[in-house]
């Protein structure tokens, strides 16, 4: 359409007319298919058009072609995302989208996707188009997740109110169109478990009317350091409450109006957290910009560490990773993100026959760059089906065989290495990954791998589609 709206007007109007046949078909074949065969690939083929669309729209926009008709293309480019919408459409990946056309376009073909039950556009736009929104919301009655960061208004919340009943969770992060008029309409909304208004222009104390008059609320979210939310709120009534989030300064008084959390994520971490310890229930912990002793993570993992599933540590100074891999003996997910680890005492010796190793299967971990320690102990975690290593620099071609030879990687279905200049990891020693993990379904990020250039990149690609391999290589 591009080199046609250069030639001339004719052209370009026999080019769209093509596009807009090809965009029927496309839709006929695809109503068609049964919904659990449209579920598993239309929410990232919806994606992939909305990125050749929204790259189409910025190279027409810098250039101007002659013949380009905006009235035209604005048509056309619908079509082709409507061409993969349907009434069976529940979710689509339009995460990170930057583009104001893009976005619009998103919310102008709302009308295609009456069965949507997830809606998320997290990122502001030039353009806001918070009022096509509210227009377009009456399309959406089975709606159960509606994130619009940014730009969300009060006319929107209403909207949610009138038209989508079913609605579990909001989140309107950044939206300083969203006021406390808005808290009235939330309260109708009954099914609601989750409300994240954090950075909007609704103030804490009628965020503190709003909780106890949700009978099905999980979360409570404390958005500013010193914030006195849980003195206006009785105990009787969080007893639903089973994710706290947020700056805390009074741990002692968390644990007591909601014993029973089973979630919390602390963005201001007290001097002493081992009244942690009381919470039975918790099972999930993300810990931030935190010092290891002084915040006295041994004795919390001494207490609630066998109940540990879910651990993400960022930030935090001197971490033991010999409590953690001890202590922790059922963790499913650890995350370990710009940790400085404390040395290890030249004596310890960490166990690989430690339960935590056969209970993990997600590893993240970005390395800090001081205050290291070993790496190889990764090579101890047996039950991995994703690892993501950023500036971890271990799989040599001899650590590889080693890993596959103690079935580190046997149930692998996500590998994504992000090497520093430094790294190691050769297309011989990926090769060799997929030659032996059947279960592997992503690779990421070996462009950034010094020792893997870009044609061996291709010729791997190429391989992987004429063995007809379900494997995607991720930029």
């Amino acid at each position: 359409m591009y080199a046609a709206a250069q030639t001339d007007s004719e052209s370009y109007m026999h080019r769209t007319q093509f596009v807009l046949s090809q965009c029927e078909k496309l839709r006929e074949v695809l109503l068609e298919v049964t919904k659990s065969v449209l579920n598993q690939f239309i929410p990232k083929l919806a994606g992939t058009f909305l990125d050749i669309i929204t790259n189409y729209d910025d190279s027409l926009r810098a250039l101007q072609p002659r013949f380009w008709d905006e009235d035209r293309h604005n048509i056309v480019s619908a079509a082709i995302l409507r061409s993969v919408l349907n009434y069976t459409t529940e979710y689509y990946d339009t995460h990170a989208i930057n583009s104001s056309f893009a976005q619009s376009l998103v919310i102008q073909t709302l009308d295609s996707v009456p069965g949507l039950l997830d809606f998320n556009l997290d990122t502001g736009t030039q353009i806001q188009n918070s009022s096509l929104l509210a227009s377009k919301i009456h399309h959406l009655k089975l709606l159960r997740t509606f994130r619009y960061f940014y730009d969300c208004t009060d006319e929107v919340i209403e909207q949610l109110r009138l038209h989508c009943p079913q609605l579990r969770k909001i989140n309107v992060t950044g939206s300083y169109g969203v006021t406390d008029a808005s808290v009235r309409h939330l309260m109708q909304l009954r099914e609601l478990r989750s409300v994240r208004v954090c950075h909007t222009s609704i103030s804490e104390e009628h965020y503190g009317l709003l909780l106890p008059e949700l009978p099905h609320i999980k979360d409570i979210t404390f958005w500013k350091p010193e914030s006195n939310l849980l003195d206006h709120i009785a105990v009787e009534n969080l007893d639903t409450i089973s994710h706290v989030i947020g700056y805390i300064e009074d741990i002692n008084m968390v644990t007591q109006k909601c014993p029973n959390m089973t979630y919390l994520d602390l963005y201001s971490i007290p001097d002493d957290l081992s009244p942690l310890r009381v919470l039975t229930a918790l099972d999930s912990l993300q810990i931030s910009n935190a010092h290891y002793g002084t915040c006295n993570l041994t004795n919390v993992l001494r207490g609630i560490g066998h109940r540990l599933r879910y651990l993400r540590l960022y930030k935090v100074r001197y971490a033991n990773l010999q409590d953690i891999v001890t202590l922790c003996p059922c963790l499913e997910i650890l995350t370990l993100w710009e940790c400085i680890f404390s040395p290890l005492n030249q004596n310890t010796r960490i166990d690989p026959q430690l339960p935590h190793f056969r209970s993990v299967i997600t590893l993240k971990i970005r390395k800090k760059f001081r205050g290291q320690i070993s790496y190889n102990y990764l090579l101890y975690y047996v039950r991995l089906k994703t690892i993501i290593l950023d500036g971890v620099n271990i799989f040599t071609m001899d650590v590889m065989r080693e890993a596959l030879r103690r079935g580190t990687f046997t149930h692998l279905e996500h590998f994504y290495i992000l090497e520093t200049s430094h790294g190691v990891l050769t297309i011989e020693a990926v090769d060799l990954l997929i030659e032996h993990c059947s279960y592997l379904k992503g690779l990421g990020y070996l462009g950034r791998c010094p020792c893997i250039d870009q044609n061996s990149i291709q010729q791997l690609k190429s391989r992987i589609l004429e063995r007809n391999f379900d494997l995607e290589i991720e930029d």
